[in-house]
């Protein structure tokens, strides 16, 4: 843990940094810090917002608090839960790399499976 302060005194812009940091600290159950210091992770755009949701959630677990770790958890699935949902509908469309012509083709796009699942109708 020591490497890893003396690499946020010195690199304190470095979100993998402070990542480590968090990592080392939640190791010797130092939770409230180890919070904060992922919190800069994140702030600072860690490249993995993933690892950080869960990272929280493993966190706030460790400390006893259920509440936070299911937020944590919950914001985690939400996150990428509907990033397809931009794609849902009907579209008109044409093979890539041809000049459009008076006739393409139609594709729907619609979930099913409760929104658990997206379904292309080409």
């Amino acid at each position: 843990m020591p490497a890893f302060r003396v690499l946020v005194a010195a690199e304190s812009a470095n979100p993998r940094a402070w990542f480590g940091l968090h990592v080392a600290l939640h190791g010797v159950e130092q939770f409230d810090e180890a919070l904060t210091t992922l919190a800069k992770a994140a702030e600072l755009g860690y490249a993995n917002p993933g690892q950080i949701q869960f990272r929280f959630a493993r966190t706030y677990a460790r400390k006893g608090d259920a509440e936070k770790a299911f937020d944590a958890l919950n914001a985690f699935v939400n996150a990428d839960f509907r990033a397809f949902d931009f794609w849902i509908g009907e579209w008109d469309v044409q093979p890539a790399g041809r000049l459009r012509g008076p006739q393409g083709a139609s594709s729907v796009i619609e979930k099913s499976l409760e929104g658990c699942l997206i379904i292309e109708h080409w």
